[in-house]
């Protein structure tokens, strides 16, 4: 039943109150409207037009304040959740997406939903870390500190996005609540811009960039190695470090 059904008129309110006002008996007037009127109502419904009569001498709504609701609450429901389910999304995203933003709505009518909610967007790399972390990185470098010829053996290598996603900063849209490690891992939305490279860097200066598709795997990293690490690092191959002797 909708919102303009469940509406009672006006001449239907002044008889309820009328009736209340006399001390007819609720069930009673429960009876009479639906017989009169074909409409069923509920007792608390009574007492709340009564209660208005008495505080404003009128069954009448008042007048509301401020804008109307662009969104219903079911709408703004979807939004928070798409917001919740991927924290990488912005407003402008959310905005733009028909499904989500069914009255086409303007892009901060959509933050201020967010908002409401507790959600807030950040552009940030964490600055606090917890403490367990920072003990085991601390003793990490604690140790090897001691021994600096031991990176003459060591070769980083990682993955990376050129062009990613949000033009490479990490956007997160979070409770202030909740800590930027906690969900750093939330999964983003594929931009077709994205260019996946491999990497490495020991103390023999940087390599090179090697360009890869898809998702990479224990196969796509083996050739990778093969394929590069006799050409730019024959020592790591061929252990012979002369360095570290």
């Amino acid at each position: 039943m909708n919102e303009e059904s469940r509406h009672l008129p006006s001449n239907i309110r002044n008889y309820i109150v009328a009736k209340a006002e006399a001390s007819e008996p609720y069930q009673n007037i429960v009876e009479s409207v639906e017989e009169k009127y074909g409409r069923i109502i509920s007792k608390g419904t009574i007492t709340k037009l009564k209660e208005k009569f008495e505080e404003t001498k009128s069954t009448d709504d008042l007048p509301r304040s401020g804008r109307p609701r662009i969104f219903t609450e079911s709408q703004e429901r979807a939004l928070i959740e798409a917001s919740l389910s991927d924290r990488k999304l912005t407003a402008v995203d959310l905005h733009d997406d028909p499904k989500l933003n069914k009255p086409g709505a303007c892009i901060r009518s959509v933050r201020n939903v967010l908002l409401n909610e507790g959600l807030n967007g950040r552009v940030t790399t964490p600055k606090i870390f917890p403490s367990t972390a920072a003990g085991n990185r601390l003793a990490f470098a604690q140790r090897y500190s001691e021994n600096p010829q031991i990176w003459i053996k060591v070769l980083f290598s990682d993955e990376a996005d050129l062009f990613p996603y949000k033009g490479g900063r990490l956007f997160i849209r979070r409770y202030e609540s909740e800590h930027p490690l906690a969900i750093y891992n939330m999964p983003t939305r594929w931009d077709i811009r994205t260019i996946k490279v491999w990497g490495c860097i020991s103390s023999e200066g940087v390599g090179p960039l090697v360009r890869y598709y898809e998702t990479m795997n224990s196969d796509d990293f083996l050739k990778i190695l093969q394929n590069n690490l006799p050409l730019w690092y024959p020592k790591f191959v061929e252990p012979r470090l002369d360095k570290a002797r």
